[in-house]
């Protein structure tokens, strides 16, 4: 669940959830979605009001070149996107895990982040974003100490800022 945007130049690219549920001793059943924005209007054309963590960046955006261009063919993005996501669910867990340990930090961009969490209850989270949990749950430092949530509605309050490696 944590963090689920796929993040480029300031701006949401796209997104990926992944849901899961039993299916046999020792099996589970896996539906992987994964959404990409093929365009969309530049950030600085983006609604005032519209929320730090909401500013949306397109694949014609990414293009080096400063053309209105896609960067892809988009047919070729989706192969590469399903294989990558049939090669990931063909792993052991502990291959996973291994994988994710030695990754996870250096792509994760809601790392650092000022953010609030919307829990299920109504209640409202502000804190800062401090990784995942081996466990998978959100790491937040808020002003009672560092909690973990395994649930609820995340917003970046401070923006979204990537990092060289994240951005090109």
């Amino acid at each position: 669940k944590w963090p689920n945007d796929l993040v480029a130049k300031g701006g949401k690219l796209g997104g990926i959830l992944v849901e899961t549920m039993p299916n046999g001793p020792d099996r589970w059943l896996v539906v992987v979605g994964v959404g990409v924005n093929q365009s969309s209007p530049a950030l600085a054309e983006q609604p005032p009001e519209q929320l730090p963590d909401r500013a949306m960046i397109g694949l014609n955006q990414l293009d080096q070149s400063g053309q209105d261009t896609t960067l892809c063919d988009r047919d070729a993005l989706i192969g590469q996107l399903a294989s990558a996501a049939l090669d990931t669910l063909a792993q052991t867990p502990a291959q996973l895990t291994d994988r994710l340990s030695n990754r996870w930090s250096a792509l994760d961009a809601l790392a650092g982040q000022t953010i609030t969490l919307a829990q299920p209850s109504g209640a409202v989270i502000s804190g800062t974003a401090q990784g995942i949990a081996a466990d998978g749950g959100l790491r937040v430092v808020t002003s009672s100490g560092e909690q973990i949530f395994y649930s609820g509605e995340c917003r970046v309050m401070s923006g979204w800022q990537t990092t060289e490696a994240l951005s090109t």
